[in-house]
């Protein structure tokens, strides 16, 4: 049985992921069944890699509420452990058939740049809305997304960013974090957050809202 025919669909296999990585303590996962589906989905998304990596421990990191990384460490063929981390959605989009391209990317490390951002805007629309617009359930800092919508969604927002700035997907160089992969020229970072900040409206919905939106 491959990973997928674990699951319905797409949809169903990214709502629980988020919710086995948001209900993880943060640090080393021990959970035993927990372990080797992490390890089976990473797997399937590194299938192509020419080096296989023996995975040691996967963990939680203390972005676990905003950000969509696990984190792992693995046994280098020539010897050492180093570090990095994946995304779940690139990794189920991936499984699905799902190409990634620059422009993925580039909207990635976009993303990953307004994070903290993010979670300002998350425990202050808490604070005043704990209730989501869209369902009426109460949410936590762990169980919700903060969510573009209205006229410029996030995928508009970066599409007339770059078109306003001429940016080349193809020609974008970006450096390693364990968040994920950041723009390397720190000036189309910086422009981006004020462009988005002029541009976007935001609001807080649960997870599982923002999932069947089709967001992550």
């Amino acid at each position: 049985m491959s990973i997928k025919d674990k699951f319905k669909n797409k949809t169903q296999m990214k709502a629980f992921v988020g919710e086995l990585l948001r209900g993880s303590e943060i640090g080393e996962i021990t959970n035993k069944n927990d372990v080797f589906f992490l390890n089976e989905l990473l797997t399937n998304y590194r299938e192509k890699e020419k080096e296989k990596r023996k995975i040691l421990r996967f963990s939680v990191g203390l972005n676990k509420y905003n950000q969509n990384h696990f984190m792992y460490s693995y046994l280098l063929d020539r010897g050492g452990v180093e570090f990095d981390s994946f995304s779940y959605t690139k990794a189920i989009d991936c499984i699905y058939g799902k190409r990634i391209t620059n422009k993925d990317k580039f909207k990635s490390a976009m993303r990953i740049t307004l994070e903290d951002d993010f979670k300002q805007f998350r425990a202050s629309w808490l604070k005043v809305m704990p209730y989501c617009e869209l369902s009426g359930d109460k949410m936590t800092s762990n169980s919700c997304h903060v969510d573009h919508y209205g006229e410029m969604e996030f995928r508009h927002i970066i599409d007339s960013f770059c078109e306003l700035n001429k940016i080349d997907y193809d020609s974008v160089s970006y450096t390693s974090t364990l968040n994920g992969d950041i723009c390397a020229d720190h000036e189309i970072t910086k422009l981006f957050r004020l462009y988005h900040d002029k541009k976007c409206k935001l609001r807080v919905v649960t997870a599982k809202e923002n999932l069947k939106r089709g967001k992550l």
